[in-house]
């Protein structure tokens, strides 16, 4: 998976984030804040942008609206310390932006990327997908794909994607 994504947030978490965005197989490229972050978009084109909501020079609600005007289709995943409930009542972001609250494990992370992507690409991804029956493994899949049954219609043949995994080689 070689998908971009482009995020800035304040130094503390940075290099957390950064690893776990690449152990799962993202290209990442570093912002110190939003004004940054918004040369970055225009210049690399990524596939999705993480930000803080609290960010020096321009905070996440106006980098958002700024990100649009320039790449509105552009997908932002919002962070903070604060609850998303608490985050919008100060007005800080709008009620439907995605938002993923800190702390967070790096497989709850994984799994809000993956689905703000796979909604973009209107496809559904697997990895490392296990079929059980009764409990038991009966079949692995290292990777999985089916149009997504919301999207408008879409060929019911899936052409293979690959590419490559630290944990299984080549696929």
């Amino acid at each position: 998976m070689d998908q971009r994504a482009a995020r800035c947030l304040d130094h503390t978490h940075a290099a957390r984030l950064q690893h776990i965005l690449e152990q799962q197989g993202y290209r990442v490229t570093s912002a110190a804040n939003g004004r940054v972050a918004l040369d970055a978009a225009r210049a690399n084109k990524p596939a999705l942008i993480i930000s803080d909501v609290v960010m020096p020079e321009m905070g996440g609600r106006e980098f958002g609206q700024s990100l649009a005007r320039i790449e509105p289709n552009l997908p932002v995943l919002f962070m903070s310390g604060y609850t998303g409930e608490d985050v919008v009542q100060r007005g800080l972001l709008d009620p439907d932006a995605p938002f993923q609250q800190k702390p967070f494990t790096p497989a709850s992370l994984g799994t809000k990327i993956r689905a703000m992507l796979d909604q973009q690409d209107q496809m559904i991804t697997y990895q490392d997908a296990v079929l059980e029956v009764a409990g038991v493994p009966v079949l692995y899949v290292p990777w999985f794909a089916h149009p997504d049954p919301n999207s408008e219609r879409r060929s019911g043949l899936m052409t293979p994607d690959l590419g490559l995994s630290s944990k299984i080689g080549p696929f």
